[in-house]
């Protein structure tokens, strides 16, 4: 039994001799320390203390900082960790200058391992010796890893950013002929049928678009970051034998003017809003902006391209613009490899004073009124013993007419200006001080009418019978609407006529649902009808409402026909 014995004695020292053998309390190692997870604040604050130890060639600060296996690599050059640190004593020992930094965008990527950091900075070199001072725009790449209890950078990397790689980077892509050589159809469709003027032709690229532009007669300014895209548009332009300026400029700091084109592009130029902004001011009155780009919800988006949202171009181009085209569609993009993908494309015009429209008008035979209430321009004409009910209005902007509240047409608007407005089939042209209307039906003559300023007074009587049919309502309901109709009214709903005993059922359906008001604001009549223009509320929302009314025998009046908008 001795063997045992010594076997124990031999593991255990402090064991005693004469006790049986029994085993050693196991010893348990301390787990090791694990770097505490990093939020993205101390990411950026470590990376920026690396940089800034770098820039004030202070070597002391890095060597618990970087791992055992950190590189630099800066414009295919690697820098092991031993030459890095060479490289600081080196500009320590000679007392070089301090650099310094401003950092632009930045982004952070994390797994459980390791840390990503992306920055860019302008890095500000100060003289040295014979070298003058200067700025370099750079992009740095740090990568953290665990080390135990601690975190080591274990590489950085530095790549040439801003204007000049920007310009490098699109010269390398047309240099291999990454582009489509045909015009965009949007823009071919915007500028169907339209008197050629001044145009921007913003990231001209290759030149398709401008050129496209300047053999239907534009005079046409492509502005470009890239020399090979500039040099490939001159050649297109030569080619086609037109006229076509060039600028490289970068967009950020062009200067786009004030009241200078005709015409502004954003194909496929990115979804920058303050560009937006700056083009905005630059338009002429009736002059057009167009995009197509990328949609916020497309993959491409997803993928770093950006893309438009289309609720903020509306918004963009609310006051003082008319919206001529607001697609957002899954279809074929005409760059970036003709993938199908989900795209904006979106038309907008400036508008010129069309107040010039609004007024009270005759012509022979014709009475007419035109009055923007809410937003919505209302047009009520009344010849003999009819009457339309026309308005201006939507986004698209659109002209529907109502002739005897029926037979609703809609035509788009094409242009808007200070002498013309222009929708499909329909022209008014302003002539001295009133206009012409000219309706154009295929295969039919023109019809055509000019009309000139009247005295057509307001009528009290047809406003105090509006705010009698609202009083009524309010009090009674349904009964009290359809006490205020003609036997021959009718109401337009959800773009329908509806008359007879399916005026209350609508109506009674609406006051379930909510409290509907409404006041008039004008008024006219022409023998015994009349029209009552006013604003109205259902609730939280607002609308504009257009009502023509019929004398009765016994002299009041009674709703003809009603129908409302929603206020713009």
């Amino acid at each position: 039994m001795r063997t045992p014995i010594l076997l124990v004695l031999a593991a255990c020292a402090t064991a005693p001799a004469p006790i049986a053998a029994t085993p050693c309390p196991a010893t348990v190692a301390p787990p090791p320390a694990t770097a505490p997870a990093l939020d993205e604040a101390a990411v950026k604050q470590m990376s920026h203390a690396v940089l800034d130890a770098w820039d004030r060639a202070a070597g002391d600060e890095l060597e618990d900082v970087l791992g055992p296996s950190f590189v630099q690599y800066e414009e295919q050059r690697f820098l092991p960790r031993e030459a890095f640190f060479k490289g600081i004593k080196t500009r320590a020992d000679r007392h070089a200058p301090v650099h310094s930094r401003t950092w632009g965008d930045e982004r952070v990527f994390a797994s459980g391992t390791a840390v990503v950091y992306v920055g860019d900075a302008v890095e500000h070199v100060p003289a040295d010796g014979d070298v003058a001072a200067y700025d370099e725009e750079g992009s740095n790449t740090l990568v953290w890893t665990r080390d135990g209890g601690r975190w080591v950078a274990v590489l950085w990397q530095w790549d040439p950013a801003g204007l000049e790689a920007e310009r490098a980077r699109w010269d390398r892509w047309l240099q291999h002929g990454h582009f489509n050589h045909a015009p965009n159809q949007t823009l071919v469709a915007a500028v169907k049928g339209r008197k050629p003027g001044t145009a921007l032709d913003l990231a001209t690229g290759q030149g398709r678009n401008a050129v496209f532009l300047a053999t239907q007669g534009w005079k046409v300014t492509g502005v470009d970051i890239s020399d090979e895209g500039l040099r490939l548009a001159r050649e297109h332009a030569a080619h086609e034998r037109v006229k076509l300026d060039t600028v490289q400029a970068d967009l950020d700091t062009y200067d786009l003017g004030k009241d200078k084109w005709d015409l502004v592009t954003m194909i496929y130029a990115g979804n920058d809003t303050k560009l937006v902004e700056r083009i905005k001011p630059a338009v002429r009155k009736g002059g057009l902006f167009v995009t197509e780009y990328f949609a916020f919800d497309s993959e491409l988006a997803g993928g770093g391209a950006g893309g438009w949202n289309p609720k903020d171009l509306e918004a963009a181009f609310e006051d003082g613009w008319t919206i001529l085209r607001d697609d957002h569609v899954e279809d074929s993009a005409d760059w970036a490899g003709q993938r199908k993908t989900k795209l904006v494309r979106f038309v907008a015009q400036k508008t010129g004073d069309t107040s010039w429209i609004q007024g009270r008008w005759h012509a022979k035979d014709l009475d007419a009124y035109w009055q923007e209430v809410g937003g919505v321009v209302w047009g009520v004409a009344f010849s003999g013993k009819g009457y339309e009910v026309n308005y201006i209005d939507g986004t698209p902007r659109a002209l529907t007419s109502l002739v005897d509240g029926d037979r609703a047409q809609t035509f788009a608007q094409k242009t808007a200006g200070d002498e013309r407005l222009v929708f499909d089939q329909v022209t008014v042209t302003r002539k001295g001080r009133g206009w012409r209307g000219e309706f154009a039906q295929p295969g039919k003559p023109v019809v055509a009418f000019d009309v000139a300023p009247a005295d057509l007074p307001r009528v009290p009587a047809l406003e105090e019978a509006d705010r009698a049919f609202a009083a009524d309502t309010a009090k009674d309901g349904a009964d009290g609407w359809v006490r205020h109709f003609d036997e021959h009214g009718a109401m337009w709903r959800q773009g329908h006529r509806v008359e007879g005993a399916d005026i209350r059922a609508s109506i009674a359906k609406t006051l379930a649902a909510g409290k509907l008001t409404w006041e008039p604001v004008t008024s006219g009549a022409h023998g015994d009808l009349g029209f009552t223009l006013g604003t109205a509320a259902f609730d939280q929302d607002k609308l504009t409402y257009c009502t023509i009314w019929k004398r009765q025998k016994d002299g009041s009046w009674k709703v003809l026909f009603d129908i409302g908008r929603a206020a713009q």
